[in-house]
This record gives C-alpha cells, sequence and structure tokens, in this order.
C-alpha cells in the first residue's frame, strides 16, 4: 500500500542573527528595512537598516520602484539605484542615501542586499524587503 507524504510549505520572513550561522537558501540573508522615501523634486532619499549575519562585511543595497502595492513583498518593477555599506561588530548597519534623479518617483520603494565578498564577487542577495510609499 503506496502512503502519502505530506510537507508542508512553510513560508516565513526568518531573521538572521549575526551571532549563528545560518543554514538554507542564501543563509536567510535579511532584506533591507526601509524606514523612509522622500521624493524632493525627483531625487528620492531613503533611509533604512540592514540586519545581517555577517560581522565587518560589506553589502551592496539596491533600491527598486513599485507602480503599486498589490503585495507588500513584491519584486522590484525600476531600478533606481544602490549603495554600499559595511555592517559593524553586531552585524548592523543603517544608512540614507540620496538616489540619481528618475523619472519613477511615485507610487513604492522595496530593495535588496547582497553580500560582496572579499575578492569583490557578489555573494547571498537577499529576498525584496517590503514596499513603502514614496513621499
Amino acid at each position: 500500500m503506496l502512503k502519502k507524504l505530506i510537507v508542508p510549505i512553510i513560508l516565513t520572513s526568518q531573521l538572521a542573527h549575526a551571532s549563528c550561522p545560518q543554514q538554507g537558501p542564501n543563509r536567510f540573508q535579511n532584506a533591507p528595512v526601509l524606514s523612509s522615501a522622500v521624493n524632493n523634486d525627483g531625487v528620492i532619499t531613503v533611509s533604512g537598516a540592514l540586519f545581517s549575519f555577517k560581522r565587518c562585511a560589506t553589502y551592496i543595497i539596491q533600491f527598486f520602484g513599485n507602480p503599486t502595492n498589490r503585495n507588500p513583498i513584491t519584486e522590484g518593477a525600476d531600478f533606481l539605484g544602490q549603495v554600499t555599506v559595511t555592517t559593524n561588530n553586531f552585524g548592523t548597519t543603517s544608512f540614507t542615501v540620496a538616489l540619481p534623479p528618475t523619472q519613477n518617483t511615485d507610487g513604492f520603494m522595496s530593495a535588496t542586499a547582497t553580500l560582496v565578498l572579499c575578492d569583490g564577487s557578489l555573494s547571498d542577495t537577499s529576498m525584496f524587503s517590503s514596499n513603502i510609499v514614496i513621499s
């Protein structure tokens, strides 16, 4: 007799922590947490933080514009710019960056974080962050 094996799919936004190694896709690299995105004559100033599993590591934070907020966690439609940041001894960093002028200055914004290895190559990339309104 055949038995069915039921494997649940658990969707979670699991936070990595600097003091414990992570196993899983992209080592559960955390997405940036965006706190504000302000449009001032086409220049978007965005602020946020990254809580990483790596201490004193370099990351590229990439920002994306989204025309709608149909899903709180969504893929970015338009690339808006990026910034390079370095985490502290606790695996955290905050950032404020003025992105170059763009035509997509309305709607929503999300971001990803990608680990930069010592040789300059790119490694683990986070999922998209939650959208925030560009005000």
